[in-house]
């Protein structure tokens, strides 16, 4: 019988801690990467805020239809509750893809 050793899979090296030397070393590439994006990118923080407020409108749109249209009897305000929905979900549609297609020009240019 040969002696052989058995070799155990390696652990992969641990990667160091992120720590404020090394984000100041890395901070003006990142830096020089976005000035020339920085309106596309600002463009795009707009949109996402715009997207998200919007994606807030279906929850609480259920909690007045529960609170103000269904316990009050209130169905005149149905009407309104559903164009608000409907409005808000085609904001949240058109800035989802006005977002996608910002961020890939950006990411190509």
């Amino acid at each position: 019988m040969s002696n052989q050793t058995v070799n155990s899979p390696q652990k992969p090296p641990k990667k160091p801690p992120l720590d404020a030397q090394r984000l100041r070393a890395v901070a003006p590439a990142v830096w020089d990467l976005m000035r020339p994006r920085r309106g596309l990118l600002a463009l795009g923080f707009v949109l996402m805020v715009i997207n998200r407020v919007s994606g807030l409108v279906l929850p609480y749109s259920t909690k007045f239809l529960i609170d103000g249209v269904i316990a009050k009897h209130h169905v005149e305000l149905l009407r309104p509750l559903v164009l608000t929905v409907l409005a808000a979900t085609i904001i949240q549609g058109i800035t989802s893809f006005s977002l996608t297609q910002l961020l890939s020009k950006a990411a190509s240019a």
